[in-house]
This record gives C-alpha cells, structure tokens and sequence, in this order.
C-alpha cells in the first residue's frame, strides 16, 4: 500500500518474525528477543500501520498481512 512502518532487527542466523495483534505493537515482544538471539536467531519485529511506533491513523487486517 506504499506505507512506512517501523521495525526492528537484531542478530543473524534463521529469522524469527514476531507479530502483534490488533491494538498491539512490536515492543510487546521485547522480553523474547534475547533468548531467540541467544539461539543463534535473528529477531525481527514490526509495528503495523497505526500501531506503535509507525504512522497513520487506519489500517486493515489487509494492510496488516502485506507487512509479514
């Protein structure tokens, strides 16, 4: 849809991407990052359009979906 959103990655390795739910936001996952990192995972977080830290005041679970 051509939007901007904020994400976070940490690590190398096989990649976990962690999502958040409706109302949610990437950082609700923090507490997960460093044990995946310890596994030798790359971590990758996002917060979905209107969600946290990324722009915007609507979004859909459309729009939700394209950004996984």
């Amino acid at each position: 849809s051509g939007k901007t959103i904020r994400f976070h990655a940490w690590g190398s390795g096989p990649t976990v991407l962690f999502t958040h739910g409706w109302s949610g936001y990437g950082a609700q996952w923090q507490g997960f990052v460093r044990p995946f990192l310890a596994k030798g995972y790359r971590v990758v977080l996002f917060d979905a359009p209107a969600h946290g830290e990324s722009p915007g005041l609507l979004t859909d679970t459309i729009e939700m979906a394209s950004c996984i």
